[in-house]
């Protein structure tokens, strides 16, 4: 039997209103390190504002999320970024006007030692560590197929590249968990295969994986876990082979026979 010491992330009554609408309705669930885990639903069902809480993006009304030892349920984003949790958008948020190399090193900001002035002063310390940032830019662009396109700009990148573009980015804060909120949003069948292959190997990196995604296939073949919500609330937690005999989701999703 697995002990909470292998729980990365534990999620207890999280709720979120929105004037009368509860968003978010005590939800609670884990993730446990070095697991892929999926949200899925229906539109609506809360998953995007799960994340949202989870990341300081919002703050929730009740409940506790506790990412490690770190209770982190009301902690500004940038301080939930250094403790090791990122996440990816629906839509991609690159800066397109930079380079595709420029892209990833900004997302080494956060471990940077540099401040202003000493970048200024171009001290010999400073300038090692522009040569780390670099240099480990270029390792993520190679790992995530991109390293041919690390001196185009970004928004010359073809849409399924971006996506990736994105994650390698998201890779550079040094991240314990990567949550992925539609990582095969608007990809082919071709580049949704890639993406699932993408994501299963980041735990090569020792990184934990949350995601949301609407693509059953991919969710199935990737997901170690998959937790289900409607409405705000969740009907299952489990297994996907849990998930896929659940007569309660498959209600939600099929709707129930006369």
């Amino acid at each position: 039997m697995q002990t909470d010491r292998r729980i990365a992330l534990r999620v207890e009554g999280l709720s979120k209103r929105f004037g009368g609408l509860a968003a978010v309705d005590g939800v609670s669930f884990t993730v446990r390190e070095g697991s892929i885990k999926t949200i899925i639903g229906p539109n609506g069902a809360g998953k995007t504002t799960t994340f949202n809480l989870l990341t300081g993006v919002d703050t929730p009304d009740a409940g506790k999320v506790l990412f490690g030892d770190h209770d982190i349920s009301r902690m500004p984003a940038h301080e939930i970024c250094r403790l090791g949790m990122v996440r990816t958008y629906q839509s991609t948020r690159l800066f397109q006007d930079m380079t595709v190399l420029q892209n990833v090193m900004v997302g080494q900001h956060c471990r940077t030692k540099s401040d202003f002035i000493l970048s200024i002063l171009k001290l010999p310390s400073t300038r090692a560590e522009e040569r780390r940032i670099v240099e480990r830019a270029r390792e993520l662009l190679a790992y995530m197929h991109l390293e041919d396109r690390a001196n185009e700009l970004a928004k010359n990148l073809p849409y399924g590249q971006q996506r990736r573009l994105e994650i390698a980015r998201a890779l550079a804060t040094e991240p314990k968990m990567l949550l992925l909120d539609e990582p095969a949003a608007g990809l082919n069948m071709s580049e949704t295969v890639a993406m699932a292959e993408e994501i299963a190997r980041i735990r090569e990196l020792g990184v934990t994986v949350l995601l949301i995604e609407h693509r059953m296939g991919l969710v199935m073949d990737i997901s170690d876990e998959i937790l289900v919500l409607q409405f705000g609330r969740q009907i299952a937690d489990g297994t996907p082979a849990q998930i896929q005999a659940n007569p309660v989701v498959i209600e939600a999703y099929l709707g129930k026979e006369n």
